[in-house]
Formats: C-alpha cells, sequence, structure tokens
C-alpha cells in the first residue's frame, strides 16, 4: 500500500513497478501527518494481538498466512499465556 507517486530506486525505476504488474499493489490516499512506516510499525509491535483475535473469529492459518509450526506456536502461547486485550 502507497500512494500512486512512483518511487524511485537509484536506477531510476518505478520501486511499486513489479507489485503494480502482478496487481498486488494497492493505492492509497496521503494523509497529512500519518506515516506508513507508523502504521506498518504499528501493526507489526501488535502482530500477536491481531492473530490471536483472528484466530479466535475463526480465521484459519491459511487466511493468516501461518506455517503449522507457526500455527501451533500460537495455539500453544495462547493456552499456556492467554493475550491482553489491547483492543480500543
Amino acid at each position: 500500500m502507497h500512494d500512486e507517486e512512483p518511487y524511485k530506486t537509484t536506477e531510476g525505476d518505478d520501486a511499486y513497478a513489479i507489485p503494480k504488474k502482478m496487481g498486488k499493489f494497492k493505492a492509497t490516499k496521503r494523509t497529512e501527518g500519518v506515516s506508513t512506516t507508523d502504521v506498518v510499525g504499528k501493526i507489526l509491535k501488535n502482530k500477536d494481538m491481531y492473530i490471536f483475535r483472528n484466530l479466535n473469529r475463526g480465521a484459519s492459518r491459511q487466511d493468516l498466512g501461518l506455517s503449522l509450526p507457526v500455527f501451533w506456536f500460537y495455539k500453544l502461547k495462547g493456552k499456556l499465556c492467554p493475550p491482553r486485550n489491547r483492543e480500543k
């Protein structure tokens, strides 16, 4: 996800050309004062919470892109030390 503006690499190419050609690029509108880096950082910081929440909602490991060992890690972790609810 990024805005439509091309982001040039050192070679002068659009850094997002390949995802755009693959149809995996999602253009977004810029919002003053909101950084993509901050949004992604918050998602990564709260990754466990998002995974537990979606597993509890019935998402499969495939839906979440989890390998079988990672899936079982979260299942075991959820039983031994349930996550605190930080949703607001």
